[in-house]
């Protein structure tokens, strides 16, 4: 099946404003404006430009260690639930494109920074949407500040600021 420019869902204005906090995932069918601030935490949106459908997710940690429930505030929930729901809302994988975003080494002044929670982070996204064959079209990821995250649901556009 081809698609064609002329397939895609026309844009519109960004809509109203959502936050999406740590540990939550969002998916879009109208045109929103998805924010986040992100330290060492790591934000992956998704967007299929034909479905209109879009999503994002905001994680802590790469995964459950230890004793505990495994939530969306792990990295392996949080990536598995955001591409699920975006495929439930009309998303097909082959269309899909993402964006990463977060992962900063904040604080580091000794150790290894191959290691620190927000490389960690950082390489559990991108391995995951590789795994998923999503292409990532944009990373913004590592380095010593923090950022702000505006992900346009309704063009799959993101800006980020640096923060510090």
């Amino acid at each position: 099946m081809s698609t064609s420019s002329s397939a895609l869902k026309a844009t519109a204005p960004a809509g109203p404003q959502v936050y999406v906090q740590p540990g939550q995932v969002h998916v879009f069918t109208e045109p929103t404006e998805a924010v986040a601030i992100l330290g060492s935490c790591v934000a992956v949106c998704l967007w299929d430009p034909y479905a209109g459908v879009a999503g994002m997710n905001h994680f802590l940690l790469p995964s459950l260690t230890g004793v505990g429930t495994e939530t969306c505030r792990h990295g392996t929930l949080a990536m598995r639930t955001l591409y699920e729901k975006v495929l439930a809302a009309g998303a097909l994988p082959h269309r899909m494109r993402a964006r990463v975003f977060g992962g900063a080494t904040i604080g580091i002044l000794v150790g290894d920074p191959e290691n620190h929670l927000g490389t960690r982070n950082a390489k559990l996204a991108l391995s995951t949407l590789q795994e998923k064959a999503v292409p990532v079209i944009q990373r913004d990821v590592g380095g010593p500040k923090s950022r702000k995250l505006v992900f346009l649901s309704g063009t799959g556009e993101a800006q980020v600021t640096l923060i510090g």
